[in-house]
């Protein structure tokens, strides 16, 4: 007989599912027409957001792009200002250059502390705010991001903020916003997204920032980006263009999401909202028991 299936990976917060059923369509299209399918995808990410392509960066998944705002905009006399936990990136390479990290523990409700993180933010190289966060799930509105970017460009106007958007297709409708609008009025502002998440192409590795130039250009030159592959530009063209599509996995995510939220609220652990696709319960027990538990 065959080996079992090995268990699911519940540690991991890309998408396991299939990426969009139109993405086959899309793929035929290749062989069908002779394109610079990555270019095309520059310009149309560029065209969503009424921005140049100057303004917008591709990468070989967003890994590059945080790792590569580290080395652009911190040293070991610019720290990184993070929150803790969140998603661990950006302090990982931050160590491993040298620069000093600044955490801010998460406050009571598990969300960012972001009057902790504005006022550890003067003479920082960079902050880095993952909205919605990684792990707990949580996020802040369009008015306590733009009051702490307004704070943080007040008080230390040479740190550059990096807010991470990567779970943004899995927010709650009207529960948060692009900093898109930040980004347009401050030249030191710049967001990064992914395909790894809601598109499910984790696999395929395409992520991208979108900022001023001057600051695409510094992050760029700083780190290699990786190349974007044709099989890759082809799939996130025919999703990021499928708004229904991406609708449709939001709803179903949330549907998932809360049936599993009252499943443990109802064992009596403590569930923060959650506006992504993982859950960040306290199990009042070390992690590793209960990873054992469930694969037993």
């Amino acid at each position: 007989p065959p080996p079992p299936p090995p268990p699911p990976l519940f540690f991991s917060h890309a998408h396991p599912a299939n990426p969009d059923p139109l993405w086959s369509r899309g793929l035929g299209d290749v062989y069908k027409r002779q394109s610079d399918y990555v270019n095309e995808l520059h310009e149309t990410i560029a065209n969503e957001f009424d921005l140049d392509k100057g303004n917008v960066l591709l990468a070989s998944g967003s890994t590059p792009l945080l790792d590569g705002s580290v080395k652009a905009f911190c040293s070991r006399t610019q720290p990184l200002v993070t929150a803790v936990p969140s998603f661990s990136t950006s302090a990982s390479m931050a160590r491993n250059i040298g620069a000093p990290v600044r955490e801010v523990v998460l406050n009571d409700s598990m969300t960012i502390d972001l009057e902790g993180m504005a006022a550890q933010a003067p003479g920082a190289g960079m902050v880095y705010l993952c909205n919605p966060n990684n792990p707990s799930g949580t996020i802040h509105g369009p008015a306590a991001i733009e009051k702490f970017v307004r704070q943080v460009m007040q008080t230390s106007p040479g740190t550059i903020i990096h807010i991470d958007e990567a779970y943004i297709d899995y927010a709650d409708p009207g529960a948060m916003e692009t900093a898109l609008p930040l980004v347009n009025e401050f030249k030191n502002v710049f967001i990064t997204r992914s395909f790894s998440k809601a598109h499910a192409m984790a696999g395929l590795r395409i992520g991208y920032a979108l900022g001023h130039a001057d600051t695409i250009s510094a992050i760029d030159n700083s780190w290699g980006m990786g190349d974007v592959t044709m099989l890759g530009a082809v799939g996130a063209l025919t999703s990021f263009k499928d708004k229904a599509h991406i609708e449709w996995e939001r709803k179903e995510n949330a549907e998932i999401k809360a049936l599993v939220t009252k499943t443990f609220e109802d064992m009596g652990f403590e569930v923060p909202k959650s506006h992504t696709n993982h859950l960040f319960v306290n199990l009042k027990r070390p992690a590793s028991e209960f990873r054992e538990a469930c694969l037993s």
